[in-house]
């Protein structure tokens, strides 16, 4: 049995060792440092809907980057909404995946949480699916349109009503989730549906169904965020910027190793690896770059979409007033190093 010195002695040469296999193999991509914590590492409990975009969240877990920035990280999928809102405010949740949408829909009922990252936004992996006599957005006055109230796919179609003009009213709203909304669409039972994969692609499977259009048409609207409540953020200011480390880093590992990382990704989510990848063309993950860009600024433009957000529920009656959402965003944890290879 060894003893504790050549224990550590040899955990030493395997970490050497590993270090010296990571600069001969090179990733050649941006990496982040991130130092071991010497102290007990932080928890950290983080909830998310079961979205591929999230994906990365299992790669750091997987590959031990929230071990090396410090983090003990619990991952929670709460599929509803609400549920997941009144989690972080309960203080069972420290952080919450959403969209930003649904920060603005959480700044009316005081959710104590704001955002510390902007992870990715749809480019193609949400849209409207309609019969084949609507041909524009126009035309979806007095139709029958599948959307889920309050979730971000409402959101998207509120954006591109007022868009063109249209107020709600103007549409027969048919309440469903987005897979019951796509499933109802190819039955043929409403106009219009607005939902995702693989729904998109079984729109055709309706005698005349066809794709209107997708978030493609309009990048940047459905983005996807982390919030962190702010009691956890102030205790723990370290754990939100290791996590953000944490992932980037993630993020990179799968543009590296894409086959590895859509390996960890569809295990976790318990698709196919193909799924996966379909699902990921689709998504745009945002880099450190583009949240400074967006989540920075006089006003942010991360700002003006949660107004927008505000403003199309509020009058949707989604919401009872329109909440004030100008301090929602805690960029000061974004301050990153990268060093390149």
């Amino acid at each position: 049995m060894p003893t504790p010195r050549e224990a550590m002695s040899k955990s030493v040469r395997l970490i050497l060792a590993g270090l010296g296999l990571a600069f001969v193999l090179g990733w050649g991509v941006r990496s982040y440092i991130i130092q071991p914590s010497l102290s007990r590492p932080v928890r950290l409990t983080l909830g998310f809907n079961t979205w591929v975009g999230y994906g990365p969240l299992y790669v750091a877990e997987k590959k031990g980057f929230f071990a090396a920035a410090g983090l003990q990280v619990n991952l929670q999928r709460i599929e509803g909404t609400a549920e997941r809102r009144k989690a972080l405010v309960a203080g069972s949740l420290d952080a919450l995946g959403t969209t930003i949408d649904d920060v603005a829909v959480g700044a009316e009922e005081a959710v104590p949480a704001k955002i510390v990252l902007a992870v990715d936004h749809s480019n193609g992996a949400d849209g409207i699916v309609v019969s084949s006599d609507i041909k524009s957005v126009d035309q979806l006055r007095g139709r029958s349109v599948a959307v889920q109230p309050g979730f971000v796919n409402h959101f998207f179609l509120l954006y591109l009503l007022d868009q063109h003009g249209i107020s709600p009213k103007d549409i027969r709203i048919k309440a469903m989730e987005p897979d019951v909304a796509g499933a109802a669409f190819v039955a043929g039972r409403v106009d219009a549906a607005v939902t995702w994969e693989p729904w998109l692609s079984k729109a055709k499977t309706r005698p005349g169904g066809t794709v209107l259009l997708t978030s493609a048409s309009a990048p940047g609207i459905i983005v996807d965020v982390v919030t962190a409540r702010d009691a956890f953020a102030k205790a723990h200011p370290e754990a939100v910027t290791g996590l953000i480390k944490a992932w980037f880093q993630a993020v990179d590992y799968l543009r590296a190793y894409p086959e590895d990382g859509r390996a960890i990704i569809a295990q976790s989510f318990l698709l196919g690896q193909d799924e996966v990848s379909n699902m990921l063309c689709g998504v745009r993950f945002l880099t450190s770059s583009d949240n400074e860009r967006f989540l920075n600024g006089s006003p942010a433009p991360a700002v003006d979409l949660l107004r927008k957000a505000a403003s199309l529920y509020s009058e949707a009656n989604v919401i009872k007033h329109k909440p004030d959402v100008d301090n929602l965003i805690a960029s000061q944890y974004l301050r990153v190093r990268r060093s390149e290879e």
